[in-house]
């Protein structure tokens, strides 16, 4: 079913998903170094090791790879963001996007 999202390699897996455009630039400029996700079925098939290939929504042409050094399962999405948030979101943009999710 996800085969299409999956891309196998001997050791790894490429997994492509679509990220917004702030977060896009922010990931691109090196400020943003996690990414948050409710561990779905699709998101439960990212092992330590894997890569994700961020694609900009606007565009996606437009890529990154990330490597996937670490995963964290948390209880809500507020535990985790509170965890890491002067590292993940001291930047103004986010400020601004975190108040319009509420």
């Amino acid at each position: 079913v996800y085969s299409r999202f999956l891309i196998y390699s001997s050791s790894y897996m490429i997994h492509i998903m679509k990220i917004n455009d702030n977060a896009f630039e922010r990931m691109k400029k090196g400020i943003k170094k996690r990414e948050y996700r409710v561990n779905d079925e699709k998101r439960k098939l990212v092992r330590v090791g894997d890569v994700i290939e961020f694609q900009k929504i606007s565009n996606q042409e437009e890529k990154i790879q990330m490597d996937v050094k670490d995963i964290n399962y948390f209880y809500s999405l507020n535990d985790a963001i509170s965890l890491h948030f002067a590292e993940d979101f001291s930047d103004s943009s986010f400020v601004l996007s975190k108040r319009l999710l509420y």
